[in-house]
């Protein structure tokens, strides 16, 4: 079974879909170890419905819990920031060059900026 079929098109209270989560699961935890051992991370993030990868627990239980009760958020079929394709994933940027999904991630993270205030209110 497909990855998009088990993540999106059967029911969560299957065992395709346990086990689909127990292998993303292995697969974030592996790469938070690897985080850690060159002193990144010590935090997952959660793709869950609700989380959509912008909230970090250092729980996987918490996790699994998320994603058994409100699945996975739209589309994350390739697991870019749960150490899926890290190295190999490229995209193009605007600039013709090409970067992996990891490096755009944090420089985007990084950059953010507040929006402009208006001086006359």
């Amino acid at each position: 079974m497909d990855r998009h079929t088990w993540m999106y098109k059967i029911s969560r209270a299957t065992q395709e879909y346990i086990d689909g989560v127990e292998k993303f699961i292995q697969c974030a935890e592996e790469n938070l170890k690897k985080k850690k051992e060159h002193g990144k991370e010590d935090r997952i993030t959660c793709p869950c419905h609700d989380c959509y990868n912008l909230k970090k627990y250092s729980s996987v239980a918490t996790i699994r819990e998320h994603l058994f009760r409100r699945g996975f958020m739209a589309g994350y079929t390739k697991w870019i920031w749960h150490g899926e394709g890290i190295h190999s994933e490229k995209t193009r940027t605007s600039d013709g060059n090409r970067r992996s999904n990891e490096d755009i991630r944090e420089e985007d993270l990084g950059n953010e900026e507040e929006p402009p205030q208006d001086d006359m209110a």
